[in-house]
């Protein structure tokens, strides 16, 4: 947990976030719930709330955060620490470098709680006709879906657009081009995207960013864990082609038109590689 203190004022109009939870309160009748009007007070609020549970800051406050520049949780208060574990070998810093060091978990007995699960292979996995891994991930210029990143120039300029990363043995076997441009299909979708040798790869598989909206969650699986309903979005099937998809053969004036936008803006890229 690091304190971060506010650099300026805010411009204009603009307010810092409490205070639009705290007039929207107020506006909805519900003022009177927000006791704590100070980032410091609600701050120690979450401790009260906290204390006793896995995420204990009852033992952190600003001056502490301050003066360890960043404290990890569960930290308790010193009256509580001593039976918790919450402290570190010395006894000075609050908060907990590893958890269950000591061998209690947060449960009755103390004892950690392992739940065998069958294992059910029902992933989509490459074969003949598509032979490649697919990997999404990220990359450092974004976040998630750039709703706040998208509108930083910077940003942008470093990764406007997605793209597929593949080993250079692949591309030189598929007779693609560094900077050029492929088509990646799965059983779901089809995406055109430039092409990106990197050894960062390895043979066999493919990466693409998953931030855009019309990038890798055009191919990506909805396959879901039979237990915890995790969505399989992170690997798929695919095959690369520098040849259209068959079913593309028909697209729609918006279609084209957003084609015709995105190589242009491919085009504009791969000029300033070369120079």
């Amino acid at each position: 947990v690091n304190l971060v203190e506010k650099a300026v004022e805010p411009p204009g109009e603009a307010k810092a976030d409490l205070d639009i939870f705290v007039e929207l309160a107020e506006k909805m009748g519900f003022g009177y719930l927000m006791k704590n009007k100070t980032a410091e007070s609600v701050f120690a609020e979450m401790g009260e709330v906290s204390r006793g549970r896995l995420c204990d800051y009852s033992g952190m406050d600003y001056d502490l955060l301050k003066q360890y520049g960043g404290i990890q949780w569960p930290a308790p208060s010193h009256g509580e620490a001593e039976s918790s574990g919450g402290f570190n070998d010395s006894e000075a810093k609050p908060g907990t470098p590893r958890l269950y060091s000591n061998g209690l978990f947060s449960t009755e007995s103390g004892k950690a709680k392992l739940i065998p699960l069958d294992f059910i292979d029902n992933n989509e996995r490459p074969d003949l006709e598509y032979p490649f891994w697919l990997n999404t991930g990220r990359v450092i210029e974004h976040w998630h879906t750039r709703t706040k990143t998208g509108k930083i120039g910077n940003l942008n300029k470093f990764s406007p657009i997605p793209y597929v990363e593949m080993n250079p043995a692949d591309g030189q076997k598929l007779n693609l081009n560094h900077m050029g441009h492929a088509w990646i299909i799965s059983r779901r979708g089809e995406l055109k995207a430039m092409v990106q040798l990197t050894e960062r790869v390895s043979p066999g598989m493919v990466f693409i960013p998953f931030h855009f909206a019309r990038g890798a969650n055009l191919l990506s699986l909805g396959l879901l864990d039979p237990y915890s309903r995790q969505p399989a979005f992170k690997q798929c099937a695919v095959k690369i082609s520098n040849a259209i998809p068959l079913t593309l053969n028909d697209s729609s004036p918006s279609e084209l038109a957003l084609e015709a936008i995105s190589q242009r803006t491919y085009d504009f890229l791969a000029g300033e590689e070369a120079g």
